[in-house]
Formats: C-alpha cells, structure tokens, sequence
C-alpha cells in the first residue's frame, strides 16, 4: 500500500470515529432528554392521583358534615323586617315542630332558610316558602327526627 492510499484511508477512518462520536452524543442527548421527560410524566401523574385523592378527601369530609342536616319543606316563615327577630320565629317554630313529633331529647346547632329571601309583592299572591336547613347534633339525631317526621303530617291533618 503506498502513502497516498494509506492517508486516504486514515482520513476516511478518522472522519467515521468523529461521526461515530457525534452519533453517540446524540444517543446521549436522546436518553437524556427520554429521562427527563419519564421524570416529568412521573411528576404529571403524581400530582394528577395527589389531586385526585385530595378532591375525594374533601369530598368524604364534606359529606360527613351533612350527615346531620335534615331539610323542611313547606314551613311559614316569618314576615318580620328584621332577620334577627326572623331567626327568632324560626327557632321557635323548630322547637313547637320537634316537640310535635317528641323529639324533645334533639339538639339544633343551626337553623338555616335556604336561598334569596323573596319580598312579597301583593299580598293577593302567596309567598314562596324557602325550605329550612336544621343542622344536628348527631346522626342518630338526624335518623329520629327522620323517622319521627311521617307524624307531623298526622298532626296537621289533626288524626
């Protein structure tokens, strides 16, 4: 083999190990780049069950809190101007209500009429009754005052 061709080939090779190395940068950039995007995916999906499970906490916690509440429909409510006088009536009418159905032994932590109070406009048309929200002590409370409630409507009806 003489010089040139010796040369020649000695270029030739130095060329392919200086793409060889290129190539192996660039697997090295692949991988890198492929790991930090498994990180980030890990990272996404974490958050999204960190998200998850906090929603379903919030959820069990905030149905706990309404396992007390019981709801009335159909209740007067009082025509008074002042809200507090209002709540007033409204505790009373609860306490006649509980003691109709001898539920005397139940506690009421809060009376609550739900939604926007509607001013009467003449006095030729009904007013809307907005439903009652009592919230109880205890479950078991709430299960009495449930059971104990088909006999409001036999006390009304005067049977």
């Amino acid at each position: 083999m003489d010089q040139q061709s010796a040369e020649k080939l000695e270029g030739h090779l130095s060329l392919i190990q200086q793409r060889l190395q290129g190539i192996e940068r660039e697997i090295q950039e692949v991988q890198t780049a492929k790991k930090l995007e498994t990180t980030q995916v890990m990272d996404y999906v974490e958050k999204a069950v960190s998200m998850r499970t906090q929603d379903s906490v919030d959820e069990e916690t905030e149905r706990n809190k309404r396992k007390t509440n019981v709801i009335f429909h159909g209740l007067p409510e009082s025509s008074v101007g002042d809200s507090v006088e209002r709540e007033t009536d409204d505790l009373g009418l609860v306490s006649t209500m509980l003691h109709a159905m001898k539920c005397d032994n139940v506690e009421v932590g809060q009376v609550v009429r739900l939604g926007k109070r509607l001013e009467r406009t003449s006095s030729s048309e009904p007013q809307k009754l907005r439903p009652m929200k009592l919230v109880l002590k205890t479950e078991d409370q709430r299960s009495q005052v449930l059971k104990s409630a088909k006999n409001l409507r036999w006390e009304e009806e005067g049977i």
